[in-house]
């Protein structure tokens, strides 16, 4: 079995956890956030130096406590990747290229989590486990022309055996903490991803992601006050 089906598989039995777990307390809510995304390239020749860019995402989760210190946490999120590449040719004069590769994923991560601290007003925690991505857009975007006289463009990415694939599997940790608002709960985090497989099939090199993003949001116990 190579790595992606294991962690397919993985995702899977991850999943069914949740549900059987029915005497647990159960809270749901949504995120959002921001940071900073890139690639990790090997071997390969990417258009000018693999540059982070502005990473965000939104998405909605949901929490099964299975202890006082544990949880599971699986989030469904829309989520900006890719890498700044940012190219200088000259031609008569100077010919810019700025511009960027945008991968906008769809994002299903199964996440568990455990409280460093008990959750009577706040509640300390460390986050982390596997996720699945799939691209929803892309984009090869930016400015290009000579000094003062440049213009957008926006070209569309090539996906399957001849360009990105559209799939990406990888782990995210975070540390954060929720805090005691009433009814909801508020937490915020900082959490990072590293994708663990290749997205290029292009040649022989490789491009992985990665992405370094500050969280914040709600959560409501539907079972219980904690």
């Amino acid at each position: 079995m190579n790595r992606t089906h294991w962690f397919l598989h993985a995702l899977l039995i991850w999943g069914l956890i949740l549900p059987t777990t029915s005497s647990a307390q159960l809270a749901i809510g949504a995120k959002f956030g921001g940071g900073v995304a890139s690639v990790q390239a090997e071997n390969i020749n990417l258009p000018g130096i693999p540059g982070v860019i502005f990473s965000w995402e939104a998405g909605l989760i949901a929490q099964k406590s299975l202890t006082e210190r544990w949880a599971l946490q699986p989030e469904l999120s829309y989520i900006r990747k890719g890498y700044e590449a940012a190219e200088q040719q000259p031609a008569f004069g100077r010919f810019i290229v700025d511009a960027d590769i945008i991968t906008d994923y769809l994002e299903l991560d199964l996440n568990a989590k455990f409280f460093l601290t008990n959750k009577q007003d706040v509640g300390w925690y460390l986050i982390g486990g596997p996720y699945v991505g799939y691209i929803l857009n892309g984009a090869f975007q930016g400015e290009q022309g000579f000094v003062g006289l440049s213009s957008p463009f926006k070209e569309e990415l090539t996906y399957g055996e001849n360009g990105i694939s559209r799939f990406d599997l990888g782990v995210n940790v975070g540390l954060g903490g929720q805090f005691d608002l009433g009814r909801p709960w508020f937490f915020a985090e900082l959490r990072y991803s590293q994708g663990l497989i290749n997205i290029n099939n292009v040649g022989e090199g490789s491009i992985r992601n990665y992405a370094f993003l500050a969280q914040f949001g709600w959560i409501i116990y539907l079972e219980g006050d904690k």
